[in-house]
Order: C-alpha cells, then structure tokens, then sequence
C-alpha cells in the first residue's frame, strides 16, 4: 500500500504559514511626520487710512489638532468687485467664487512676518496696490491664509470686506495741556472732508494715537473705538519721564470698513522724571476731648513741598484732604470731629517741584471723639 505525501509535506507548508504571518508584524521605512495645519486667524478688519489698505488679524496659537501651531508663511488675497454686489445675494455670490478671480496681494515668511507684527500674535499688512487707478463704486474682499512650518497646505480665513472712499482730511489745530489728571488733547473739525457726513448719514469720529519718543511709525491707537468728541484725556501722569508724540485722524465708519485720515499735527508732549518722596513715618493719633490730633515724623529728603492729611469717615469709602501743612509743621488738629464718629487718617508728603506729586499713603490711624468733658484717645 503507498503512503500518501501529505503528511510529509504539512511541516513545510505550516513554515511558510508561519513566516508569512510573522512577517506582518514587521515596521516598513519610517514614514514621515504628520504635517500640522494651523487653525484660521482671527479678529479679522480692514481699514483705509490715506491711500492704503491696512488688513489687521491675530495669528493662531493651535493648530486644528490642538498642538502648537508654528506659522511658515502668510498669504494674503483680494477681489475686486462692483459695489452694486454689496448687498446680501452679491456677498453670497462673492464668498461662493471668491477663488476664481482672487489676485495674490502678497507673501511674507520668516523674518518678514516678524516685521509685520503689531503686537504679541497681532498682525497687519498692507495692501498697497488697492487703490491704484480705481474706479468709482467697488467693493474688495480680502483672505487671509496661513501655512503651518513644514505643510504645503493653506488655512483660509473667512472673508472681509472694503468699500474704498476718498479718505477726508485731518482734524485741525491739535493742541494739549499737561494736568494733575493726565494729557488733555483738543483739536477742531477737519477742514476739508471728501463727504458731507451729514448729508450722507455719517457720524464724524476720531481716533487718538500716541507713541513713547518721536518716531510715530510706531504709534498706538488709545481709543478701541472712535469717539465723536473733539477732546480726549490720557491719563499720563507727569513723573514717568518720557517724551511722548500724540497726533489724531478723522475716521469715517462705512458699512464696508473704516476710512481714516493722514495724521494731524503731532504734538510731543515732555513728562520729565519725577522722584516720588518718601511717605511720613509713626503716623499716631491722639484724642483729646473735642480734638483729634494727628503726629508723624517726616521723611529725612531734601526738596520736600510738603504733607497732605486726608481723612475719612464712618460710612463712607473716599479719603478726602482735610489739611495741606508746609514740611516744618508734623501735626494736624482736627477741630472739626463730631463725637460718635470714627475717623481714619492718611498723611503724605508731596514733592517741592511738583506738588501733585505725593508720596505713597503711610499707615492709616482712626479715632472716635467721646464727649466734650470726657477726653480720651485710642
């Protein structure tokens, strides 16, 4: 009787099996790391001022999978349509074929992006070109598109929109006092405006900028939003030692974008270095019958002015200055008291050269009148 081959064959055929599932444990090359894509900007505006275009937005942090984003390029992108299209359907139509005419405005990468910051994330590019022989009634769409370091894949921003206008002029005769308060600016209605705002149903604005020395590329605008008054007050205190510039621009809210003016006239404004003197030392309090008196060593420094005394009753919150004594003098007397109220008291020194300078309040102390006949003190 012959034996059938099979068996002999099992253990070869259980070693290919054997090999061939093995085999799919094994790593292929290493692949290579996933490229993250960052999330779109945000806080995204446009605004006119003169004849250029400036897009303002903050870079993101994240990528869309939550890991930290590291951005390699920007790139920003504009259409051109009629003004006519401005309305709900137009928009609609705009956003849907925004690719097929979008022109690209500009890319910036490395270094450059870092020229363009305005702030901690905060960035604003220019488009220089929008205005070049325009027509009269158009509308721009803009997108702002980032690509993550190391991806060869945008992320678009949601589009925005601006209406070009002739921008108006700047407000006239700018001009600032110094105060106790801060930096008062005032300045006068344009003298020419490309639009009766009136007649158009536009408010007139301001917005107000400052910038620490002389160089106003660097300016920051104080105001988020524009004011319609013609004066503002920056609360600067004199003592931080600085040259400041200030200047304003009119603003003409449109419902596509803000158009601003050129800058005003600047004004520098000097706060020169102030030293703060010392406060008063072992303030005490002494209660006396109807008199309430207020004792405290002064501060040993040259150019002194002075010490306030500030008091303040039960019930309510406020300090209010009660005395303003020359530096000899380091008692207060407080005839004014009524019996049954307690008192709290502050005392300062001021400086010689500024008396709105003061020193920072010492320990405060509080009294209570008794009686009339019944002196005593606390």
């Amino acid at each position: 009787m012959r034996r059938s081959p099979l068996p002999r064959r099992l253990p070869a055929a259980a070693m290919f099996l054997a090999l061939l599932v093995g085999g799919c444990g094994r790593q292929g090359p290493p692949l290579p790391p996933l490229a993250h894509r960052p999330r779109p900007v945000t806080g995204l505006e446009v605004r006119q001022l003169g004849e250029v275009v400036l897009i303002s937005f903050i870079l993101p942090g994240t990528n869309l999978d939550g890991s930290q984003a590291r951005i390699g390029a920007i790139r920003l992108l504009r259409r051109r349509a009629r003004l006519v299209d401005a309305g709900p359907e137009g928009i609609a139509r705009l956003v849907r074929h925004f690719d097929r005419g979008a022109k690209e405005i500009g890319t910036w990468s490395g270094g450059e992006i870092e020229a363009l910051a305005d702030g901690p994330g905060a960035m604003e590019v220019p488009d220089l070109s929008a205005l070049n022989d325009r027509e009269a009634g158009f509308l721009l769409a803009y997108q702002v598109s980032v690509l993550g370091a190391g991806s060869d894949k945008w992320t678009s921003s949601e589009l925005i929109f601006m209406a070009p206008a002739p921008p108006p002029g700047p407000p006239d005769r700018l001009r600032a006092g110094k105060g106790i308060d801060g930096v008062l600016l005032e300045w006068d209605r344009p003298i020419s405006l490309s639009v009766d705002p009136e007649r158009a149903g536009i408010e007139l604005k301001y917005s107000i900028y400052r910038v620490r020395g002389s160089d106003p590329s660097g300016g920051r605008v104080l105001n988020p939003e524009p004011i319609a008054a013609q004066q503002f007050l920056d609360p600067i205190l004199p003592g931080e030692g600085e040259f400041h510039l200030f200047w304003v621009r009119t603003v003409l809210e449109r419902s596509h974008g803000r158009v601003e003016s050129v800058d005003s006239n600047h004004i520098e404004i000097a706060t020169p270095r102030l030293l703060r003197p010392p406060a008063p030392v072992q303030v005490t309090l002494v209660v006396t019958g109807r008199l309430i008196r207020v004792v405290w060593y002064p501060p040993d420094v040259a150019g002194l002015g002075g010490f306030r005394v500030y008091r303040r009753e039960e019930g309510r919150e406020e300090f209010v200055s009660v005395a303003e004594l020359p530096p000899s003098e380091v008692r207060f007397t407080d005839a004014a008291a009524m019996p049954g109220v307690r008192y709290w008291y502050r005392v300062v020194a001021f400086s010689g050269s500024d008396s709105a300078l003061e020193s920072v309040a010492g320990e405060e102390v509080s009294g209570i009148v008794i009686t009339e006949q019944e002196p005593g003190g606390e």
